[in-house]
């Protein structure tokens, strides 16, 4: 190192700043740009030591560098912002103007010394200017006092003039390969971070992309949680990775964005300064505008997170929870398939999917197993529905397009098995969406043991009638006989013991009727007697029938019939009984002393009403919707029953081509009603 040349005789030879041009252009790289400059301007005017300082456009430090005895120091930038804020650096670039101090002990802007194991008694310090932009600040010191002149302070600002330039050129150059391997990172990322839709391996791609990127010791990624109010480092990569594992934040409200040695410290980032960490930045993880978490770089090899860092940082947690969002939704998506797929191969149902035209795409494992398909001829789509099981004509659309979504149709058919077997089965047909293509969906239920218990059901019907019917007649025969003989038959308490018997077995015998009689309607195989019949005497006789029960119940009755009626057709004995139920129902549910009126009137001119109606408690909307369904009791009263009156009541009535229904208010009793068609004017018994 050249020491101080007499101040008389200083002298530099011009082609030295030749030389200065050839050494500044030979590199663009600013580490060693600042070594070039500091060396040729100590060997141009005999300094020790020196240092430069390198700004932004925001006049922070990007660099700071000392160079004495050959070496050069470069983790100076704490040292060096002190003295650029209050020392002989900081006045030149407030001033911008070089300044020459013959002696640094006479001198208020000379800081205690920098240079390690170096007293500098002189300095000079020259402004780094291209165009009026500050870019840094050469200084170069001696040991000795008055080491320095005028000559010596013209040449270090005349090389701090060359090397604005080629200072500016390397940060240029700096900051553009930055940009570049920061694009490069950003692309390699978004291929590597969005190549998986597994969310564990989402997360490990991210951080270790983020640790290469910023060359940071550690990247983190704390999740909220949101029960606790506090965010938990659940990930995390790099030296500290094992160290910071499930450490807690405070929460999301107190997250500031960066956190820098020199920043004000940020209290949400405070548990990492146990850690060493020197310069922390955090970018949030948002989905739907919420924050779901945050990645926290740690340490940056630079010293400190520039803003394109955070930037790159920011853009690099978005694209993150995009990523970890589908892969999130992907995963959901998988977990409801395999969920769907279980349940599609484990319910004992035999399902089938089609297509519109019919043909068979796929079927669970219920119906492989059970029908004897091969998972070929399930999944060739070349089996037609029809050819698994009878398609009803009057039910199905004419087009299967045509299916609905819901609610699903529903008929009963027979499976056709592999080997030939036909198996009854009740049928659940729908359109449905899969993979955004509509499909129809077949479910197809073995109904086998149903079918099995209703035949024993009608057996047993057929079987209970047929045994009762003979032993009833003869109960009723011999009642009848016993009154005929009996000598005191006039005798008015004995003529009512008669006659509750008589009408206890009639009553038995129309039960025993019903039940065998809806079986017979419900399979079409009970024959009406149809013939003209007055709905005058159609009234009386039930009411007739059931005196015995208004008496015991101390009711009065009113019969309603409009003069002139016409003939209706129908079945005498089954309509006698409809009228019967609708009657004992009203005596049953009637608090004692009660009111009720039966009746008939013309309505249009095709049809006959009959109704009976009381003034008991009324039937709610929800009973009113069942009523007429077998073994279904309203829940107005505590009486007993099968539930088979009004069943019975709907099918034959049905059966004659009628309506029925009820009206009713809670509290305002109910109103039973039928209707019946007209005789044809030919047949009449008794026109109108």
């Amino acid at each position: 190192m050249s020491t101080s040349k007499p101040l008389s005789n200083f002298q530099v030879p011009p082609e030295r700043l030749y030389e200065l041009a050839r050494e500044l252009t030979s590199d663009l790289e600013l580490r060693s740009v600042l070594r070039r400059v500091m060396t040729f301007a100590l060997d141009t005017v005999g300094g020790t030591a020196g240092s430069m300082v390198v700004l932004d456009e925001q006049g922070e430090v990007v660099s700071a560098v000392i160079l004495h005895a050959g070496r050069m120091y470069e983790n100076t930038t704490m040292q060096m912002r002190q003295v650029l804020e209050r020392g002989l650096a900081g006045w030149v670039a407030e001033h911008r103007w070089p300044a020459l101090v013959p002696d640094t002990t006479k001198d208020d802007r000379w800081l205690s010394n920098p240079y390690p194991g170096e007293e500098s008694r002189s300095a000079i310090s020259a402004p780094l200017l291209v165009k009026e932009h500050l870019v840094g600040v050469l200084t170069v010191v001696h040991r000795e006092p008055n080491a320095f002149n005028e000559q010596h302070l013209a040449w270090v600002q005349a090389i701090a003039d060359f090397a604005g330039a080629a200072v500016m050129n390397a940060l240029m150059y700096a900051r553009s390969r930055r940009q570049a391997r920061l694009m490069r990172v950003w692309a390699e990322s978004a291929m590597t971070i969005t190549s998986t839709l597994q969310a564990d391996e989402v997360i490990r791609r991210m951080l270790r992309q983020v640790e290469h990127a910023l060359r940071v010791e550690a990247v983190l990624l704390a999740l909220a949680d949101e029960h606790a109010q506090t965010w938990v480092v659940t990930d995390a990569s790099g030296v500290l990775a094992d160290r910071l594992l499930g450490l807690r934040l405070p929460g999301p409200e107190h997250m500031a964005p960066t956190q820098n040695d020199e920043d004000a410290p940020c209290p949400s980032l405070e548990p990492l300064k146990a850690f060493n960490t020197r310069a922390v930045a955090c970018a949030p993880m948002l989905i739907d505008d919420k924050a779901i978490g945050a990645l926290i770089a740690v340490n940056p090899l630079e010293g400190k997170f520039c803003s394109d860092m955070e930037d790159l940082l920011r853009g690099l947690a978005s694209m993150a929870s995009t990523a970890l969002r589908h892969a999130r939704l992907f995963e959901d998506l998988r977990s409801a398939h395999q969920q769907y797929r279980d349940l599609f191969n484990d319910t004992l149902d035999w399902i089938f999917i089609t297509d519109l035209q019919g043909r068979v795409i796929e079927a669970n494992r219920q119906a492989k197993v059970d029908l004897g398909y091969t998972w070929e001829e399930l999944r060739a789509g070349t089996l037609p529905i029809s050819m698994v099981h009878t398609l009803p004509e009057d039910i199905l659309p004419a087009k299967f397009e045509d299916i609905p979504n819901t609610p699903p149709i529903t008929y009963e058919s027979e499976v056709r098995a592999a080997n030939g077997d036909y198996i009854p089965v009740e049928v659940y047909v729908r359109r449905v969406s899969l993979q955004g293509k509509p499909h129809l969906q077949w479910i197809l239920r073995d109904i086998t043991e149903r079918k099995r218990l209703a035949t024993l059901k009608d057996d047993l019907l057929a079987m209970t009638y047929h045994d009762l019917r003979s032993p009833l007649g003869s109960i009723a025969m011999s009642l009848e006989l016993l009154q005929q003989v009996c000598t005191n038959a006039d005798d008015p308490t004995v003529s009512e013991l008669f006659s509750i018997a008589l009408h206890a077995a009639d009553r038995l015998h129309r039960l025993t009727s019903n039940l065998l009689d809806i079986h017979r309607i419900e399979a079409g195989q009970l024959p009406l007697e149809i013939r003209p019949l007055s709905p005058a005497k159609l009234v009386n006789d039930a009411a007739e029938a059931v005196q015995p029960q208004l008496a015991k119940y101390e009711h009065t009755l009113e019969k309603q019939v409009e003069d002139g009626l016409p003939d209706v057709l129908a079945d005498h004995d089954m309509v006698r009984r409809v009228l019967i139920n609708l009657l004992e129902n009203a005596i049953k549910y009637t608090p004692s002393g009660g009111h009720i009126v039966v009746g008939a009137a013309r309505e249009g001119e095709n049809k006959v009403r009959f109704w009976v109606t009381d003034n008991g408690p009324g039937i709610s909307e929800e009973d009113q919707k069942r009523i007429f369904n077998k073994y279904a009791r309203g829940t107005r009263s505590q009486g007993k029953g099968l539930g088979l009156g009004l069943a019975f009541a709907r099918l034959a009535i049905q059966a004659h081509g009628g309506e029925i229904g009820v009206h009713s208010r809670l509290g305002e009793g109910a109103t039973f009603y039928f209707t019946l068609p007209v005789a044809p004017p030919s047949s009449q018994t008794n026109p109108s």
